[in-house]
């Protein structure tokens, strides 16, 4: 089911094209709905080996053949390797809405490079702690720069107030990119971003006093 939604998403994301269909903005925002689209299908394809090898590797000794291993490596390695999909969205949402100097935009393949290292890290074995919940959580922390770049990115810059921007037909066709970007857009990104981060500290707690494995 998350790897039809996290699929569905990337579509619709991919897909997202401005309200009056000016082609101009519409290629503008290409590069950051494919950057989003491709972070989303890599979490789609975490997700389905993850829930796969959760249904059908249920024994000590399967847990030890290559094919779980390689369902393994596809189930972290993509949580690993998002973070190029997270640095490449905050580079674009630097370059368009941020402040320029405030965050290093960096060259572009600085993050896919990053992340490349951090997919074979984990193929490698690197992260693994012989227990795939936790190996996952470890994977998560490597995007720990990425989600702080993204989130300072955005939450460094003032926004125009809403009284300013005006309501308009003809107003809405002439503002910028940084008057489309509302602040309930704003937060959903924040919260999208940041969301993850209080599983980290909750997974050893709740494992260690709650009786869960």
């Amino acid at each position: 089911l998350l790897t039809v939604v996290m699929i569905y998403l990337a579509y619709k994301c991919f897909k997202a094209n401005s309200m009056d269909g000016c082609p101009i903005r519409n290629s503008a925002s290409l590069r950051l709905r494919v950057y989003s689209a491709s972070l989303l299908i890599c979490y789609g394809a975490s997700t389905l080996a993850g829930g796969w090898a959760h249904q059908h590797f249920t024994s000590i000794d399967s847990l030890n053949t290559l094919r779980f291993r390689l369902f393994w490596i596809v189930c972290v390695g993509n949580v690993s390797f998002a973070s190029c999909y997270m640095g490449l969205i905050g580079r674009e949402v630097q370059r368009v809405f941020g402040i320029k100097g405030a965050v290093p935009l960096g060259p572009w393949w600085f993050w896919p490079m990053y992340g490349t290292y951090m997919a074979i890290a984990t193929a490698l074995g690197y992260i693994s702690f012989k227990r795939p919940a936790c190996d996952i959580f470890i994977a998560g922390i490597t995007q720990f720069p990425t989600t702080f770049y993204c989130l300072l990115a955005l939450g460094l810059r003032s926004w125009p107030s809403t009284s300013t921007t005006g309501t308009s037909t003809h107003s809405s066709s002439k503002k910028s990119a940084i008057d489309l970007v509302s602040r309930c857009y704003r937060i959903m990104y924040y919260i999208g971003f940041i969301g993850n981060a209080p599983l980290l500290p909750m997974y050893p707690l709740l494992v260690q006093y709650s009786g869960m494995s």
